[in-house]
């Protein structure tokens, strides 16, 4: 159709100028069987015929092109060279009009030529798609919106009683329990206050404010099964729903300036509030109160070598800068309470069950924490990313066995090295992340391509291999759509907000699938083709390794009743006006337990997929939900990312040093 033609050709490109538009964007009368006959033929006979213009030559070419971008070609392919600087696209069509001749003779539209024609294969064939595990007529809706104050943000599933139990947050700032056996409501409590309206009127270009988050409501969400103490008096709920939010404590009865730490609060089966945990890490490095926003959070047993004993521990990644205490990356001589004194580190531990009480923080993270996973009683793994430009930072493994000690950092920037050399990895724009044993799986390009991550341990030194990437192809590249990422106990199922399927893969054989891209480097040497054109023969190689996929309903079966616009490119007429914020229509959050997949969407609605089969059926039936991955998206430049206050250095071994403060902003 012209409008998939021009979709691919940005509008500009020689596709387009074949079709000769109207400003309309209806074809025109121009004809051009009739006015070059034998090059249509060529173009429509199903056989590899194509030309070349570049640098005022433009070559006329038979058969099958080779190289990346298939565009290669062998000098025997090539039936006539013009050299010659064509002053239109018209004149360039004449010559080739022209040109079609092969060994003296010509030839048209049904001629074979043997020497190129015995494979008439695509050359860039459509990707296996996996098996379709549902479609959106088969999508059950929970809840149907039409609001974007209930955006959905979070989402977690449990089991109480026998009952498949949904929870999900909200922008407005409200937790909503369903019972998924029947899709019903069983309560929806005000968490946290609607800040909505002073998001929209203070976010604003003015610096003043835009400590503001987009995200004002339920930013995160785990459920954890409740272990009350021995004295414990009070009713025991079958489990507990930890939560935080993205806006600042006190926020509007405070002003910035003096709001208290951010807060994980934690709340009983039946909504009512039971305790919370103050992320308070002292000063920044100009005196004032750091208090940075909530990142990432897991949970995970960590060891206290002095009572010999394994305890439940929240671990969470904080939004904020520190210093890196051993800069080399070897930790053979590494001094964890030489480490603790010289300042606070940007993620913080928790005593699960005492009353919020904290642990000594872990420094090594030069920059924000984005991503979080666990592997159970061995280590903690970190994904930091540069303050301002979202660039990553390091990836860094942490001991279970000794809290606060780095085992390896794998680092993905050379601050030492010029600005456009510094970045040494593709990796960009994670927004989720899954593991499974010590495999990962992490969700980038906003969630258009899977990023594989391998935790190599099997000598007793333990190492992180970043293994490769594979692109879903959506095709887009934008910050402007979200991405998200959920797991269960084997899978990592993916979603981007610009299309309603959502990919299925198994996490543990991601790693080592031969469709998987192992080059790594700076991205700026793959950003062509990183941005996924038509022609890329990797485009589609993420969908070829997914051994799933489930076709949700748009905007889970709510779209909105939009109005037109005219477009940006007079030729393509009018568009949707899409200024309701309400997106493109697909999931932008989903969770997964058991038989169940759950999508979530701008517009509050939440959808049901159909009962996933037995193959790809959770064995988890366990009350947690979210524990042991999590990824933040709060944006890399918010307006207050505060540096940690270094004290004095105390007397002790010094194995590196970091770059100066202003080398972690770019």
């Amino acid at each position: 159709s012209m409008e998939k033609c021009i979709k691919h050709d940005n509008g500009f490109g020689p596709k387009m100028l074949l079709f000769r538009a109207a400003k309309d964007g209806k074809k025109s009368a121009f004809d051009f069987q009739k006015v070059f006959p034998v090059t249509y033929g060529m173009f429509t006979n199903n056989k590899f015929r194509w030309f070349q213009y570049k640098k005022d030559i433009l070559r006329i070419i038979v058969g099958r092109g080779s190289g990346p971008n298939f565009r290669n070609y062998q000098s025997n392919q090539v039936l006539k060279i013009w050299k010659h600087k064509f002053e239109s696209f018209h004149e360039i069509l004449c010559a080739v009009e022209a040109s079609w001749v092969y060994k003296g003779e010509q030839i048209n539209a049904d001629t074979f030529l043997s020497d190129f024609d015995a494979d008439l294969s695509p050359s860039n064939p459509a990707p296996k798609e996996p098996l379709c595990l549902g479609k959106a007529k088969g999508c059950v809706t929970v809840v149907s919106k039409s609001d974007i104050a209930k955006m959905v943000t979070t989402m977690a599933i449990t089991v109480e009683e026998g009952k498949s139990i949904l929870y999900s947050g909200h922008d407005d700032g409200t937790l909503s329990k369903w019972n998924l056996d029947d899709n019903t409501e069983i309560w929806t409590k005000q968490l946290y206050k609607d800040n909505r309206e002073d998001n929209r009127a203070l976010n604003s270009y003015d610096s003043e404010f835009h400590h503001i988050q987009e995200t004002m409501g339920v930013a995160g969400l785990v459920i954890r099964p409740h272990k009350p103490k021995s004295s414990y008096k009070g009713k025991i709920s079958t489990h507990l729903i930890y939560t935080w939010t993205d806006c600042y404590e006190g926020i509007p009865d405070v002003e910035f300036e003096d709001r208290d730490p951010a807060t994980i609060k934690c709340w009983k089966s039946d909504g009512t509030f039971l305790r919370s945990y103050a992320c308070d890490v002292g000063k920044d490095d100009e005196d004032k109160n750091a208090h940075p926003s909530i990142g990432p959070v897991v949970f995970c047993p960590l060891y206290e070598e002095e009572r010999g004993i394994w305890f439940d521990s929240i671990v969470v990644g904080l939004h904020c800068r520190c210093e890196s205490y051993n800069w080399e990356g070897d930790y053979s001589q590494f001094d964890l309470e030489y480490s603790q004194e010289g300042g606070q580190g940007n993620i913080i531990p928790f005593y699960e069950h005492s009353e919020g009480s904290p642990m000594e923080t872990w420094r090594e993270s030069l920059g924000l924490i984005r991503a979080l996973a666990v592997v159970p009683k061995k280590y903690v793994f970190s994904y930091s990313v540069c303050e301002g430009t979202g660039d990553p930072d390091a990836m860094v493994l942490w001991s279970c066995k000794e809290p606060g000690v780095p085992l390896y950092r794998h680092d993905l920037r050379d601050y030492q090295a010029s600005p456009y050399n510094q970045n040494l990895t593709r990796l960009a724009e994670v927004v989720g992340i899954s593991i499974a044993g010590t495999d990962i799986v992490i969700a980038d390009k906003y969630g258009d391509r899977i990023a594989t991550v391998y935790v190599e341990d099997d000598d007793g030194e333990p190492c992180i291999e970043l293994k490769g990437y594979a692109f879903m192809g959506n095709g887009e590249n934008d910050d402007g759509w979200h991405g998200r990422m959920a797991m269960s106990e084997r899978h990592a199922i993916m979603a981007n907000e610009i299309d309603p399927t959502v990919w299925i893969f198994k996490i543990q054989e991601c790693y080592s699938h031969e469709k998987l891209d192992k080059r790594e480097g700076n991205e700026s040497e793959f950003i062509q083709e990183d941005e996924c054109h038509e022609d890329n023969p990797r485009r589609y190689h993420g969908r070829e390794i997914a051994v799933g996929k489930v076709i949700f309903p748009e905007f889970g079966g709510n779209k909105p009743n939009r109005k037109k616009r005219k477009s940006t490119f007079a030729f393509l007429g009018e568009e949707e006006d899409t200024k309701d914020g309400l997106g493109r229509g697909g999931p932008i959050v989903l969770a997964t337990k058991g038989k169940f997949l759950i999508a979530g969407y701008t517009n509050g609605t939440i959808t049901r997929a159909p009962h996933l089969p037995s193959d790809f059926e959770s064995n988890d039936m366990t009350i947690g939900a979210n524990e042991l991955a999590s990824c933040s998206y709060l944006p890399s430049d918010e307006w207050h990312t505060p540096y940690l206050e270094q004290l004095d250095d105390p007397d002790g071994p010094v194995t590196g040093s970091g770059p100066d403060n202003e080398c972690t902003i770019q």
